[in-house]
């Protein structure tokens, strides 16, 4: 475009006399070389490509890319939290000890190696295996081993666990949420940015290609005005002419210095250099509406399961839990000449509210002769609450919590309406301007006919048909702004039915 621009100011930039009497002979062809030049196969890029490439490069939307990777990685975590967990571990110690009471003391090697699995459950059940203090005597056949395998459950009574969970989850969900409506956001902001910004350079060059006609159209009245004796370069018809030849020559400079500017900026937010658009894509405007509204609205909601959780969460202040374990246990010693084995069974249970706590453990021991050693040990443990005053104003804080989510979020579904309405007379609105622009381009096309009709039986002037190219071109460059339009139109809608 920019090419074709020059060309024509070389043509209407005055010079020396002899040079623009020159010149001037070619003013009429002008406008129909220029925009024989306009239709031919120049540089061109899609639009679509062009956008794409245009998010890689700006740092904007590396940003919301980002933000929504640790989103989605926040999820992951959350996630991996609730997959089966292993745990090994022990110690190793070589030292000198006695094995037995009477025996000497001897080199040994003490093993104590154990394995743990946590169940991926919201209890946390664990599984505890361990081959106990493994021992051997490096200078006698000594040795001694006691395994264990213990196990252990917390069961949470009343629903402050599953709240808390439930909390967590809708919590995290939300997150994510917020991140792909943020991202989105961003996604269709940058996109209309761009669209913009190629509608300004269009507009612009629409504009440079109106001026270049007038410039035109005035430089020959005023040449065949002098060669008619219709005025002459003293009259103040003609000094009158030169003043708006001189403004028409301004304004265009004023748009090429906008031009440029523009281009700049383009090439700031894209990346990229300006060339022209060669294809713009369709865009769907049909709208699509949903009773429960939009993913603004969806959050608005999830803000008020989260308020209304917490208060509930409140009430109950912790969780009561009853936790069980039990575990088998062997011990065996092969001393000299003595050997030993004895068995051990144990079982306990805990029960934990917010302020007090009582727990029982039993324990069996059982000899290699059959003798029975049994315990019973009982704990527990009480606080006064001292905290009642502060419990109760919390609680008056998250019940109006409660209500202003409950109005944020009729709110937000007001708005949501009020958006779907704007939206719809958007739509009217282009689709007429969009019809009263295919019947104006209709009518120009029927005009350029009709010119080319008249010039060729000699009834018409070349002129009349170059003006009826021109307006056909300008209709041209509209008709990729109404694209644009269309685009930027549907962007809205894609973000409003989100």
């Amino acid at each position: 475009m920019i090419g074709r621009l020059a060309y024509l100011m070389l043509i209407i930039t005055p010079t020396d006399d002899k040079e623009l009497h020159m010149r001037r002979k070619r003013l009429l062809s002008a406008i129909g070389i220029m925009l024989l030049v306009m239709i031919l196969p120049v540089s061109a890029i899609d639009l679509q490509n062009l956008v794409e490439q245009a998010k890689v490069y700006n740092p904007t939307m590396k940003a919301y890319r980002l933000n929504k990777e640790q989103a989605e990685l926040r999820l992951q975590l959350y996630e991996a939290e609730k997959v089966l967990s292993i745990g090994v571990s022990g110690a190793m110690t070589v030292n000198r000890a006695k094995l037995a009471l009477a025996g000497p003391t001897e080199a040994v090697l003490t093993v104590d190696p154990k394995v743990s699995f946590v169940l991926p459950n919201d209890e946390g059940t664990t599984i505890t295996f361990s081959p106990g203090g493994v021992v051997k005597s490096f200078e006698s056949k000594d040795w001694a081993v006691a395994p264990s395998l213990e196990a252990s459950h917390t069961f949470s009574l009343g629903s402050f666990t599953s709240l808390q969970k439930s909390l967590n989850d809708l919590t995290i969900s939300k997150q994510k949420m917020s991140a792909d409506l943020a991202y989105l956001e961003g996604n269709i902001n940058f996109e209309n940015s761009v669209y913009q910004k190629i509608i300004e350079i269009i507009k612009i060059e629409q504009e440079m290609l109106q001026l270049q006609s007038q410039i035109v159209t005035q430089q020959t009245k005023m040449e065949n005005d002098l060669k008619l004796k219709v005025t002459t370069k003293d009259a103040s018809a003609y000094k009158s002419m030169e003043i708006s030849l001189a403004e028409y020559q301004f304004a265009y400079q004023g748009a090429q210095r906008r031009y440029d500017l523009a281009k700049k900026q383009f090439t700031q937010l894209t990346g990229q250099q300006w060339e022209p658009i060669d294809t713009i894509g369709d865009a769907d405007i049909n709208l699509k509406t949903s009773p429960l509204g939009n993913m603004t609205v969806i959050l608005a909601d999830m803000d008020l399961q989260i308020a209304m959780m917490e208060y509930e969460q409140e009430q109950q202040k912790a969780a009561n839990t009853l936790s069980v374990s039990g575990s088998l246990g062997l011990d065996h010693s092969d001393f000299g000449n003595t050997t030993d084995t004895s068995y051990n069974i144990n079982a306990g249970t805990q029960y934990v509210k917010d302020n007090f706590q009582i727990g029982a453990v039993a324990r069996l021991g059982i000899s290699n002769t059959g003798t029975l050693t049994p315990s019973l040990t009982i704990n527990g443990s009480w606080k006064n609450k001292t905290a009642v005053e502060s419990d109760r104003i919390t609680l008056l804080e998250l019940a109006n919590t409660i209500e202003l989510k409950e109005i944020q979020k009729q709110k937000t579904f007001q708005d949501y309406l009020n958006s779907v309405d704007q939206m719809e007379t958007e739509i009217l609105n282009y689709q007429i301007s969009l019809q009263q622009f295919e019947q104006s381009a209709a009518y120009h096309k029927e005009v350029l006919i009709l010119a080319e009709e008249r010039f060729t039986r000699g009834l018409g002037t070349e002129s009349q048909v170059n003006n009826a190219k021109l307006s056909l071109e300008i209709d041209a460059y509209q008709q990729q702004i109404q694209k644009l339009n269309a685009l930027i139109l549907a962007n809205k809608i894609r973000l409003l039915q989100q």
